[in-house]
């Protein structure tokens, strides 16, 4: 794997969302769409209101994935030559898109009902050129999550 210019390998993920803040900043794209929600609302021109109405209706988790990988590879491919990866994943358990838990309570309680059960890992990946998606692919990991003790 090739390393990304300016990460360090052990990098945190608020380092690295730090430094895509900036590469998108330089591309002249708003900083507020490097969250996966607000590009998913950009795509489909919808506030975040009406995503979380409508989610679970509009799309699919994979699809959503898809979408993501797409808007982010196109958001840079606009105003950069050259071809742009874009990528994102969706977590699925028991039909439900799930998003990142806000807190460590929410965190917990996500665990505690994934304990023992299998969830869905989409993985989308989009190569874009100009203004055009010109490959994706979608991929679904059925991953299923230890059994645990509550002392944990």
């Amino acid at each position: 794997m090739r390393p990304v210019a300016g990460l360090k390998a052990d990098a945190t993920v608020t380092e690295a969302q730090h430094l895509m803040a900036k590469a998108f900043a330089a591309a002249g794209i708003d900083s507020g769409l490097t969250d996966a929600r607000a590009l998913l609302c950009a795509a489909l021109r919808l506030s975040r209101a009406q995503l979380l109405a409508q989610s679970d209706r509009m799309l699919e988790p994979r699809e959503i994935a898809a979408v993501l990988a797409d808007e982010k590879a196109l958001a840079v491919s606009r105003v950069r030559d050259g071809l742009v990866i874009g990528a994102d994943q969706t977590l699925e358990f028991e039909g439900r898109l799930y998003d990142k838990a806000h807190d460590v309570a929410e965190a917990r309680a996500r665990l505690t009902q994934f304990r023992a059960k299998p969830h869905q890992l989409h993985a989308a990946v989009s190569l874009a050129r100009g203004e055009a998606v010109i490959w994706r692919e979608t991929v679904t990991a059925t991953l299923t999550m230890r059994d645990f003790s509550q002392a944990w």
